[in-house]
């Protein structure tokens, strides 16, 4: 009886083993990229797109909010958007302090 309650309770490792596999991949691909890659847009966006989709990976998998309802992923990214939204919007007046103190030199 207890090893067949033991079997139900164990859900193995092998998904875990499996995205820690693809998040080490990525993570070599990034270094990769950043070494490699010219500066520039496109060197940024590579990386930005890669850290995204280990961000979603490590929330999905290691948070279990695959399995969790809309709203607690709402929730969960809420502040990565409303900090994204944040940036924008201030980031206009930012270059425009760096230039005005760049010439103020």
């Amino acid at each position: 009886m207890a090893e067949t309650a033991h079997q139900a309770t164990h859900h193995g490792y092998k998904g875990y083993v499996v995205i820690w596999g693809w998040l080490l991949a990525m993570t070599l691909l990034a270094l990769g990229a950043g070494e490699y890659l010219p500066t520039g847009t496109l060197k940024a966006l590579v990386l930005v797109g890669i850290t995204l989709a280990k961000v979603l990976l490590i929330a999905a998998f290691f948070m279990h909010l695959k399995t969790e309802k809309l709203n607690l992923i709402m929730i969960t990214f809420a502040p990565i958007i409303l900090s994204l939204i944040m940036f924008f919007f201030m980031s206009p007046d930012m270059a425009e302090t760096a230039t005005r103190a760049f010439y103020l030199r």
